[in-house]
Order: structure tokens, then sequence, then C-alpha cells
């Protein structure tokens, strides 16, 4: 599963309203993970088709994925069930 669709399914769980016992946290928890998806994309090799990606686009790490994005799959993962 790639980081985005981890970080989807772990704001559809909070979304849900049944994960967490605070839903005034669920729903915010929600929204920062698809924001930060949506945010931090990975930069792309200009001279070479399939090369891995460079970095983040965003926030100019250069690693991808980048530490926000790492922190964000955490989160999901966690949430998901699937923390190594």
């Amino acid at each position: 599963m790639n980081p985005a669709d981890e970080i989807e399914a772990a704001a559809r769980k909070l979304s849900s309203g049944d994960l967490i016992a605070r839903v005034d946290l669920d729903l915010p928890m929600a929204k920062q993970l698809r924001e930060t998806a949506a945010l931090h994309t990975p930069t792309a090799c200009q001279k070479h088709v399939g090369c891995d990606p460079l970095g983040c686009d965003w926030c100019g790490d250069e690693d991808w994925p980048c530490a926000d994005i790492r922190n964000a799959l955490a989160v999901a993962r966690a949430i998901n069930g699937s923390a190594p």
C-alpha cells in the first residue's frame, strides 16, 4: 500500500467516529492526516523515467518519504493496526 492510501485509510477510520471516544479529536486528526498527504508529494527525476523519488517537492526534504509523511504514516499505521 502506498503512503497516501495508508494515510487515507486511517483518516476514514477517524472520520467514522467509531475509533476514539472523543469525536472532537477524530475529525481534526483526520483532516491533518489528509492535508499532510496532499501537501507533501515526491519530487520526480526529470532526467529518467522510473527513478525513485528524489525527495519531497513541498518541504524540500531530500528523503522520500519525507519526515512529515513518515510521521503521518506512523500515526496511520497505529490507527490501522499495521504498525511494525
